[in-house]
């Protein structure tokens, strides 16, 4: 059932999936190891199965591959040749004009990308200058309730996360937006450097140019 990568076909229906946002869960279809759930749904593979350094509620970007054709369950997808990048998880805060809750997030954000998001998660990745290849990396999210703006911030920490990237649960702020009346959607701005002593902030635009970005429908 697993050695599935060295059973292509010629014509078989392969599709590459790349830079997925996932969290990982309980694989309650083979002695509770681990999966992936990803917006694609349950995803269940070699690499996470046998992942010693992924605990159940981890956030993580994958790539992998899926043969179509050579699917054991419809219940789940298995995919193969999966690669992943595990980040941090954190939450929207709501806070008093957005500003930040401890003010000692001083590392500039050079640029930041949104890989995602689903079940009321965020997937955001960043870069930074001036960084070591053993630092790791907190993030910082704020908003104020009668705003539909986030804040981005990051610091670094020795209990960060290794990769730049983070998952945020986004429950609240959606909430909270729902019930100020904001339906037309909401803009994310990032720490980039400090102007006249205050934090000056970049707007997040995506690959195409858009700056606002939707609620969820459900």
């Amino acid at each position: 059932m697993f050695g599935m990568s060295g059973c292509v076909k010629p014509g078989d229906n392969i599709q590459e999936f790349p830079y997925i946002p996932a969290i990982v869960d309980l694989d309650f279809q083979f002695t509770f190891g681990l999966a992936l759930r990803t917006p694609y749904g349950l995803i269940v593979s070699n690499e996470i199965r046998n992942a010693e350094d992924l605990w159940e509620g981890d956030a993580v970007v994958a790539f992998f591959t899926v043969n179509y054709d050579q699917q054991p369950s419809q219940d789940y997808t298995f995919a193969y040749d999966l690669n992943y990048a595990k980040g941090g998880r954190g939450s929207a805060i709501q806070t008093e004009e957005g500003k930040s809750g401890t003010g000692d997030f001083d590392l500039f954000i050079e640029s930041m990308g949104l890989y995602g998001g689903f079940d009321n998660l965020l997937f955001l990745g960043f870069s930074h200058k001036n960084v070591g290849d053993n630092d790791r990396f907190i993030y910082e999210m704020t908003y104020d309730v009668n705003e539909p703006v986030l804040y981005i911030r990051a610091r670094k920490s020795e209990s960060g996360s290794e990769n730049p990237f983070c998952a945020f649960s986004m429950y609240s702020f959606y909430s909270d937006q729902k019930n100020a009346g904001h339906t037309s959607g909401f803009t994310i701005q990032y720490k980039s450097g400090v102007k006249d002593g205050e934090d000056d902030y970049t707007l997040l635009t995506d690959q195409n140019g858009n700056s606002t970005f939707p609620f969820p429908t459900e």
